[in-house]
């Protein structure tokens, strides 16, 4: 599988805007998935994931960025947080340009990985999802980051035309995306089930994942200005504390 060179001249000044029809992010639209996981004792937990749509951009790489804000709980305890840059280029294709997620010990910060494309050196950005993805196209990068982050997902379109039932809803038309971390065991995937002008529904494993995950959207939510500005309020922290930064703006709020 061939990394990909993202060119800031394929993005209009806009990148930010994203309406992929398979991963539409709205600023102020929230998302809840609730599932479990198996954690490093073998034992099966609760699993909470929430992944909120800020108003805030960043120029990354040339591009300007659009921030979301996920978080991570596990047994109802903060165990992981992020905040992710995507762009939409001219041809409708999202691209996965970077991270930072930090990770948690009860209310202790206990470390941080930080990766954009171009830092550390031999970072590239990868894409989420093509503008028309179909069963057959070529696994593609979703991002590359040499170590220490060790950042290696690709995904590969496997299936198309599912109907999911979740705890949100009943979703006709929906894509399945195998997801491979290069660093992992051959045939071990994380699968992840998009339904059109919705997005992510659902989230699975094949193989012998230690991890087992399985999350299933359980709400959208419509954030309030209050809701939005805990998310925006939160997303700026993360991001003031990414060392790191030299190449790139803050984050600032975008109003459109």
């Amino acid at each position: 599988m061939e990394l990909l060179e993202i060119d800031a001249n394929n993005f209009s000044d806009r990148s930010h805007v994203i309406d992929n029809v398979w991963t539409p992010l709205r600023p102020g639209e929230q998302m809840a998935y609730e599932g479990w996981t198996v954690d490093d004792a073998g034992e099966k937990v609760k699993h909470l994931y929430v992944a909120t749509v800020t108003d805030l951009t960043k120029m990354v790489a040339g591009i300007r960025v659009l921030v979301l804000l996920e978080e991570d709980f596990q047994d109802d305890t903060l165990i992981e947080q992020e905040i992710a840059f995507r762009a939409q280029d001219n041809d409708g294709n999202v691209w996965h340009v970077g991270e930072l997620t930090e990770a948690f010990d009860g209310e202790e910060l206990i470390g941080a990985k930080l990766w954009y494309a171009g830092v550390p050196e031999g970072a590239r950005a990868g894409i989420k999802l093509v503008a028309d993805p179909k069963v057959g196209d070529p696994e593609l990068s979703q991002g590359y980051a040499p170590p220490p982050v060790n950042w290696t997902d690709s995904g590969q379109v496997t299936e198309a035309g599912l109907t999911v039932t979740v705890p949100a809803g009943e979703f006709a038309d929906v894509i399945a995306i195998d997801e491979h971390d290069q660093e992992t065991e051959e045939g071990v995937f994380q699968t992840k089930y998009y339904a059109p002008n919705v997005g992510l529904v659902k989230i699975g494993f094949k193989g012998d994942d230690p991890n087992k995950e399985e999350l299933f959207l359980t709400e959208v939510i419509e954030l309030d200005e209050t809701g939005m500005e805990r998310a925006r309020e939160l997303a700026l922290e993360i991001d003031g504390r990414g060392f790191g930064y030299a190449a790139t703006t803050p984050a600032q709020r975008t109003e459109d």
